[in-house]
């Protein structure tokens, strides 16, 4: 069977009635944007690690309760059980987060898997100022802003409204904004 010709809906529901290389399919679909998510988030590679093997255990014993929602993809299913291990990550750890991403080199396994992100100086350094921001404000802009996903995405994700997003989305770009050094950021304010 070529899974590659299986359109998302089709991948799901296949791995809904026990597929078990349709549920490896969508492990490998999802596996860098979740472990990204991570990696962003928790001050080190294991532990990104281990969260993104978590997300996608749940996801596979959670997989029977998934129900489409118009306007919302399977990935915001998937990166809502990500944020919820996130925050028990969170509670348990009670550190400061560390959000400068780590490197595919760090670890010789995901050097094929992963591509080392083209970073320059300006993204470095709202990447720093991320720190300073409520997680809620992170998410936000993670989501939109890395991971390309839509607000409405957001919204399911977060599990907010679509006006609390975009609310949310505008506060977080402009409170960076505002902690800038030179306060020299451009955005599309929505």
């Amino acid at each position: 069977m070529d899974l590659i010709q299986y359109k998302m809906p089709e991948l799901v529901a296949q791995a809904q009635a026990g597929d078990e290389q349709c549920a490896g399919e969508i492990f490998d679909r999802y596996r860098q944007a979740i472990y990204r998510f991570f990696t962003y988030r928790v001050g080190s590679r294991e532990d990104a690690e281990d969260l993104t093997q978590t997300t996608f255990l749940e996801m596979v014993m959670s997989l029977h309760r998934y129900r489409p929602q118009p306007n919302a993809s399977f990935s915001s299913w998937l990166f809502r059980i990500a944020r919820h291990r996130l925050i028990d990550y969170y509670r348990r750890k009670k550190t400061t987060v560390q959000l400068d991403g780590l490197s595919a080199t760090d670890h010789p396994t995901l050097q094929n898997e992963m591509s080392e992100p083209v970073v320059d100086t300006r993204i470095q350094i709202i990447r720093a100022q991320m720190r300073r921001l409520p997680e809620k404000y992170q998410t936000i802009l993670q989501l939109t802003l890395v991971e390309d996903l839509s607000l409405h995405e957001v919204a399911i994700i977060m599990e907010i409204s679509d006006l609390h997003a975009r609310v949310l989305k505008h506060r977080a770009l402009k409170k960076i904004k505002g902690l800038m050094p030179d306060n020299s950021i451009m955005y599309d304010p929505l």
